[in-house]
Formats: structure tokens, C-alpha cells, sequence
């Protein structure tokens, strides 16, 4: 019990305490002291830069790679085209007084006169369905691209599989609003569904750890 007691009380001491305090005061105020400060600090501040450093050579690299340029081009072209649909499905819905919502067809007319414009219209349906499709095909095309591009394929391959599935999609939305006879339609569909199980058969051939 009294040695910790007496540890206490010597650190509990003014005398003590001054002693201590000067010892650092001493340290802090050597050269060597704060050579050591400053060395430390220099280092985590060096060490952070390096890592901030890393991290941009990553995104100029990937940016850098040219297939996964051409992908990021072709990526946007058909996620676009996507877009497009929505607007044509408005457009189609106003021109054809076709809703499905009746808050929609207030600009039309009121009460009972207002209930003939809530319906379906072949049309929208058909522009509806184009849309569906792009959503069935380009979003898979979007994951299963990225990771092919990010597997080092030979860039003429990897612009090949790009704008063949572009340049279905494209042709498939023609077909589908013109529309075109068949088997156009089937036939693209089918070419650029195509493409991308072939991407997907790379990946897998690539990376496999299964």
C-alpha cells in the first residue's frame, strides 16, 4: 500500500512535475528533438501523398487504356439511345392522347370527358416494348462489357464486339418502329445477344476460379 502511495505523491509533487516538464521543454527545444518531429511529420505527410499518387496513376491508366475508351464511347451511344426512348414513348403518348395515369389527361378535358383518353394505344405499345427490349439487352451489355474490357482483350476484338452490338441495337429500334418485316428484328436481337454471350465466354475464359 505505500508504495503506491508514494509513487503519487512524488508525481503529484510540484517538484516533480517541473522536472518533467523541463525534460520535455529540453527535448522539444534541441536540434536533434526537433529533427525527429520533423522527420516524423514529413513522413505520414509523404507517405499520404504517395498513396493520393497511387490512386490517380490508377484512374490515368484505366483512362489511358484505349479499349476501355472505345467501351465507355459505345457504352454511351446505346445507353443513349436507351434514353431516347423514353422521350419517344412521351411523344407518342401526347400525339395519341393515349394515358394510363389520370392526372395526365387534365390538358385534355375533365370528368367523364377526360376517362376516353385513358387507354392503350398500339403505338405507345409498340414503343413500350422497343424500350423493354433495351433494357433486357443493353444493361447486361453494360456490366458484362465492363468486365471484358477490364480482362485485356486485343482492341480491333474489342471494337469489333462493340459496334456490332451498337450498330444491332440501333437497327433493332427501326425495326421495331418503323416497323420492319421480319426476320430483321429477330436477326438483329439475335446478333447482338450474341455479342454479348461472347464477352461473357471471354470473361469467364480469362478469369476463371471456379
Amino acid at each position: 500500500g505505500a508504495g503506491p502511495g508514494r509513487g503519487a505523491a512524488g508525481l503529484g509533487s510540484p517538484w516533480r512535475w517541473n522536472r518533467l516538464g523541463a525534460g520535455l521543454s529540453l527535448g522539444l527545444r534541441s536540434p536533434w528533438g526537433w529533427d525527429r518531429l520533423g522527420a516524423a511529420i514529413a513522413a505520414g505527410t509523404a507517405e499520404r501523398s504517395s498513396v493520393r499518387r497511387g490512386e490517380m496513376a490508377k484512374s490515368t491508366q484505366l483512362i489511358d487504356n484505349e479499349v476501355f475508351r472505345a467501351y465507355a464511347t459505345y457504352t454511351a451511344i446505346v445507353l443513349l439511345k436507351m434514353m431516347l426512348m423514353s422521350l419517344i414513348t412521351a411523344y407518342f403518348r401526347i400525339t395519341r392522347k393515349a394515358f394510363v395515369n389520370p392526372e395526365d389527361t387534365a390538358s385534355f378535358g375533365k370528368g367523364e370527358s377526360a376517362k376516353k383518353f385513358l387507354r392503350t394505344d398500339p403505338d405507345v405499345e409498340r414503343v413500350r416494348r422497343g424500350h423493354l427490349n433495351d433494357l433486357e439487352n443493353i444493361v447486361p451489355f453494360v456490366g458484362i462489357g465492363l468486365l471484358y474490357a477490364l480482362s485485356g482483350p486485343e482492341l480491333s476484338t474489342a471494337l469489333l464486339h462493340f459496334r456490332i452490338f451498337t450498330g444491332a441495337r440501333i437497327f433493332h429500334t427501326f425495326a421495331y418502329l418503323i416497323p420492319l418485316p421480319q426476320p430483321g428484328r429477330g436477326l438483329s436481337w439475335a446478333v447482338g445477344y450474341s455479342v454479348t454471350f461472347s464477352m461473357a465466354y471471354k470473361v469467364l475464359k480469362t478469369a476463371w476460379l471456379l
